[in-house]
C-alpha cells in the first residue's frame, strides 16, 4: 500500500562516477583512454513504445501555465525545486544527489525533436559531447546521460584512470486541474483496478564503484493501485502493488509499500524485496497525469547466505540502480 508524501517533483537522477576501463597505466604513464560501457539491451524485454492520449498536444503538455519549459535537465545539477510559491503545480527533471555532469542543460524536446518515444544519441554541450537516451511520455520523462570526465589530478598519473560518469533522472509536469486524470480514478462510477506497466533502465557497479554495465531496456514495471476499499467508504487507504524484473540480476521484484493515502499517493516509497531471498533496496516513484516515473537502488548484501546481486563479465555486482517509467493501461 502507498503512502504518499507532498507531491512534489523531484527527478530522480542516480550520479555514478566510474572508471571505464579496466586496464592499468600505459608504459609513457599517461592516464589510460576511457573506453564506455557498452549498453546491454534484453532480447527478452518488449521494446519500449508510448502512447499518445487522445487530443494530446506535446508542445503545449512540455509547458508549464507561464510557458516554462519543464522538460530540461540541468547537467551542473544546480537546479532548485521548481514549485512556485502558491501554486500547487509540480514540475521539472533534476539529478538526485550532489554531484554534476557538465555546465549546461540537457533540452529533452529539442533531442527528441518534440516528440513522444525514445531516444538516443549525441550532444555537444560546452564543448563536452554527452552521449544520451531518454523517454518522453505525455507528461514525464526518464532517461541517463553519460559524458566522459578527467582523471583525479590528485592521483598520480601512473594510478589515474580516466573516468565516465552516468547520470539517472527523472521528473514531469502536474497541474491540479487535473487532479482527476493524474489520479486515474475520477469517481465512484471508475474502474476501482488501476493499472500501469513501463520500462527499466538499469546499471550495475561493482564495489570499486565503477559501473559494469548499463542495460537500456533492462525489464518490465507493473503497478496496480486498488481503490475499492476507499470507495466504499471502509477506509481512507488504496492499495498498492508492484513489480519490476530486471535482465541485469535475472530476476524479478516486488515493490512494497505499508499503505498510500489518497492525499499522498501522487508520491510513493517503499522497499524492493525479491521472493526467497534476502535483497532488499528501496524505490521512489512518482505519477504525473496517465504516467508513473521513478527509481530504485539495490545493494549487494553478501554476508547473507541469499543476498549477493551475482556477477557479470566476473566482476561481483555490489549495486543496481536503476529509473522506471510507464503508462496507465486501458
Amino acid at each position: 500500500k502507498i503512502m504518499k508524501p507532498t507531491f512534489k517533483t523531484t527527478a530522480l537522477a542516480i550520479l555514478v562516477s566510474l572508471g571505464a576501463t579496466a586496464c592499468l597505466s600505459n608504459s609513457d604513464n599517461s592516464p589510460a583512454k576511457p573506453t564506455p560501457v557498452q549498453p546491454q539491451n534484453s532480447s527478452d524485454a518488449p521494446a519500449i513504445t508510448v502512447a499518445t492520449p487522445e487530443g494530446y498536444n506535446y508542445e503545449e503538455a512540455s509547458k508549464t501555465s507561464n510557458g516554462t519549459k519543464w522538460r530540461t535537465v540541468d547537467l551542473n545539477n544546480t537546479a532548485s525545486d521548481n514549485n512556485p510559491s502558491g501554486s500547487n503545480e509540480r514540475f521539472g527533471i533534476n539529478i538526485v544527489g550532489s554531484d554534476s555532469l557538465v555546465a549546461g542543460t540537457l533540452d529533452l524536446n529539442d533531442i527528441s525533436g518534440n516528440k513522444l518515444g525514445s531516444h538516443e544519441g549525441k550532444k555537444t554541450i560546452n564543448n563536452k559531447e554527452v552521449t544520451y537516451d531518454v523517454v518522453n511520455l505525455p507528461y514525464a520523462s526518464y532517461g541517463m546521460v553519460t559524458t566522459e570526465v578527467e582523471p583525479d589530478p590528485m592521483v598520480r598519473a601512473s594510478e589515474s584512470k580516466a573516468h565516465v560518469k552516468y547520470v539517472l533522472y527523472y521528473g514531469g509536469f502536474y497541474l491540479p486541474q487535473s487532479d482527476s486524470v493524474s489520479s486515474g480514478h475520477a469517481d465512484s462510477n471508475s474502474s476501482k483496478l488501476i493499472t500501469y506497466e513501463g520500462n527499466v533502465k538499469a546499471m550495475v557497479k561493482d564495489y570499486q564503484g565503477e559501473v559494469i554495465t548499463y542495460n537500456k531496456n533492462d525489464g518490465v514495471i507493473k503497478l496496480t493501485l486498488d481503490w475499492t476499499g476507499y470507495d466504499s467508504g471502509l477506509t481512507k487507504e488504496i492499495d498498492f502493488t508492484g513489480e519490476m524484473s530486471s535482465k541485469l540480476l535475472g530476476r524479478t521484484m516486488k515493490l512494497k509499500n505499508d499503505f498510500i493515502s489518497y492525499q499522498d499517493y501522487h508520491k510513493v516509497r517503499g522497499d524492493v524485496v525479491a521472493d526467497n531471498t534476502d535483497i532488499k533496496g528501496k524505490f521512489n516513484l512518482e505519477f504525473y497525469g496517465s504516467d508513473f516515473v521513478g527509481e530504485t537502488t539495490i545493494y549487494s548484501n553478501p554476508r547473507s547466505v541469499n543476498g549477493d546481486l551475482g556477477s557479470i563479465d566476473g566482476k561481483k555486482i555490489s549495486s543496481y540502480e536503476a529509473v522506471f517509467g510507464g503508462q496507465r493501461q486501458p
